[in-house]
């Protein structure tokens, strides 16, 4: 019997909103909490709605996401960022899949900060509203690094989901 493995990827670039310059780009990996695996699998065998949109967050804390994780515990547990410039949590916009694989390389999140701020980590949900507590969580990641955020610098987020066969 063959398996399939599920992960989420985040490619995350510290950029200068003024030149455009990325200045320090990593690529971070996790797993999919189990309420998402939960939802992907009811939504392909169980006959489930598939969710409208998806949006990208952010969060502030030292938290390192766990399996049990969802989207009513992530806002308190990793101290979900509120105060970025967007009006809500920025929607994923994700390309054709190719190869298992389906990201938002066209689309790439990006978040503007008025004032200084420390972001850990990221994390996908059903729910649009910053600092909501409803919906799905479908991913969340902390970062390897730290990103240190100002009025000058920003964020742009690079996500997707990676379906292999193993």
């Amino acid at each position: 019997m063959n398996q399939v493995s599920m992960g989420a990827t985040y490619v995350v670039e510290l950029f200068d909103k003024r030149t455009g310059e990325v200045l320090h780009r990593e690529v971070a990996q996790n797993l999919v909490p189990t309420e998402g695996l939960n939802a992907m699998a009811n939504i392909l065998f169980a006959g489930a709605a598939a969710p409208a949109n998806l949006y990208i967050g952010l969060y502030g804390a030292d938290y390192t996401p766990l399996p049990t994780v969802t989207a009513a515990t992530l806002p308190g547990l990793a101290g979900e960022i509120t105060d970025y410039e967007q009006a809500s949590r920025v929607l994923f916009v994700p390309d054709a899949v190719v190869a298992g694989a389906i990201l938002n390389t066209a689309n790439k999140a990006e978040f503007s900060f008025a004032a200084p701020d420390q972001v850990y980590g990221a994390f996908m949900s059903t729910n649009s509203t910053k600092g909501g507590t409803t919906g799905t969580l479908f991913s969340a990641v902390k970062f390897p690094t730290v990103k240190n955020v100002d009025a000058d610098l920003a964020l742009r987020v690079h996500a997707g989901f990676q379906f292999l066969s193993i």
